[in-house]
This record gives structure tokens, sequence and C-alpha cells, in this order.
């Protein structure tokens, strides 16, 4: 009889014990979501992200092979909860207050943009701790990569016909950013490392990170030497206002590019030209 008192006694104090480790663990659980909802929503803040909730989450994306790095993100292929292929420009951590300016900016403008012959903005999608920037995969590699391919392997450049239809897509993308209203956009480092082949043959205008929407009563300020000088209009160069005509000027470049795998005035520096 004591025995089988003394199990009786031991039954429900276990059970107690059992129900209020579940119940910590539940509090526990719940106070670690609400301190990491709290996280993404002042990382969201920071970065301009209008709607946290809306927002991707980092740790449900399928991350691949590293592909490249910037001054302030590095470049991985990924695939989305929906199985589509895709590409992450992971934000690293510690950004100085003016690199978090660029990158706002760069969500603002990418987000809004919408045209074939530009790089899809898919979305961003956010951790605890950092972020990325989601967007289109293009599996044919960028302009300038094609460019150095034929060179070594003697191949010419395109005929007329198939030169003309691929500058009249970069043209239309561009189009598209100077004709946005209220502000127009310029894009500012147009070049042929920033042109990408999309799986379907599409040349698509990739990398906003340099682009600002076009303030005409604002335009003297707008930032000098910005972008790649063998690429960049004289007026940029010489911190004169400029508008959406430097674009005009490095498609031009870009177009000597198509036509001779090659840069003009390769025989001066960058500033000489």
């Amino acid at each position: 009889m004591p025995a089988s008192s003394n199990k009786a006694t031991r039954g429900p104090t276990m059970q107690n014990a059992l129900k209020k480790f579940e119940e910590w663990g539940i509090r526990r659980r719940s106070e670690r979501n609400r301190r990491n909802a709290e996280r993404r929503r002042r990382l969201a803040s920071t970065l301009g992200i209008e709607d946290a909730d809306a927002a991707l989450d980092l740790s449900t994306l399928q991350m691949g092979e590293m592909v490249g790095q910037g001054g302030f993100s590095i470049v991985y292929l990924c695939r989305l909860v929906d199985g589509r292929d895709a590409v992450a420009k992971v934000i690293k951590g510690g950004l100085s207050p003016s690199d978090t300016l660029l990158l706002r900016n760069e969500i603002a403008i990418w987000s809004r943009l919408s045209h074939p012959n530009l790089l899809s903005f898919i979305g961003t999608a956010l951790g605890t701790d950092t972020c990325a920037i989601i967007c289109e995969y293009c599996s044919g590699g960028s302009l300038y990569e094609r460019h150095r391919q034929n060179l070594q392997l003697g191949k010419p450049p395109l005929g007329r016909d198939a030169l003309v239809g691929q500058l009249v897509q970069v043209a239309r993308g561009m189009e598209y950013l100077h004709s946005l209203r209220p502000h127009p956009v310029l894009h500012r480092d147009l070049k042929s490392h920033n042109i990408l082949v999309a799986h379907d043959g599409r040349l698509v205008v990739a990398d906003f990170g340099l682009a600002r929407f076009h303030v005409t009563a604002n335009a003297a300020e707008m930032t000098a030497e910005t972008g790649s000088y063998r690429w960049m209009a004289p007026e940029v160069i010489r911190h004169e206002p400029y508008d959406e005509r430097c674009d005009v000027y490095s498609f031009g470049v870009l177009g000597w590019e198509m036509v001779t795998y090659s840069i003009p005035f390769l025989h001066q520096t960058p500033v000489q030209v």
C-alpha cells in the first residue's frame, strides 16, 4: 500500500512539472519571436522598407554559391520558397550612415521600377540582423563577360541588325527610366558590366545603387564624379549640373564597347578621357 501511495503522489507531480516546462518553452519561443519581429521592424525602418511583414523571411531562402560581392553586400544565387531561382544581395553588417543612405535609395528606386529591359526587383528579405535584396536571376551573365569571352575566342562583334537590336533593348530600358514621372531616374553607371543577359536572351539594365531621381530644381546638387570614369559624362567629371544626358553619353560608350569589345581612348587615363 505505501508503494502504491507513492506512485499516485509522483504521477500528478510529474505531470504538473511537464506542463509548467511546456508553458515555459511556449513563453520563451513567444518572447524570442517577439524580439526577432521587433529587430526585423527596426531593420526595415532603417532601410526605408515600409512593410516589414510583407518582406520575405531570409531564413526560408535556399542559398547557393556566392557569385560576387560589393562594398557592402555579398551576392548569392538562391532559390525562393515557390521554387524560382533568384539572386540575393545580402547586406553586410555594420553599415556606415552613407552606405545605409545608398542602400535606402537603391531600394526606394528599384522597387518602383517595372520594365522588361530592367532587372526585376522581387523584394526584400529580412533576417534578425541583416537583410537581402532579391532580384531576377540572369543566367547569361553580363555583356562585359561575353565581350571578354568572344575576344579570347576570336569571335567577331555582332552584325549590324543584331547589334542594333541589342542597343534598342538597352535604350528602351533607359527611356523608361528617363520617362518616369513626376521625376525621371538617372542611372549614372551605365556600362557593359551592368547589362545582363536573361535566360530568354533579353538584355536588362542592372545595378541601381547609384541611381537617383532627377529633381530639376536640384540639378546643381547632384553628386559629381559619380559612376565609372571611362563611361562618365564630361559634365559629371567637371562638377557641373547634369541631367538625363549623362546616361546618353554612357550609352554611346556602351555602343562603342559592343562594336569593338573595347572602350575608347585606352591610351589615356580615365580622367584624361
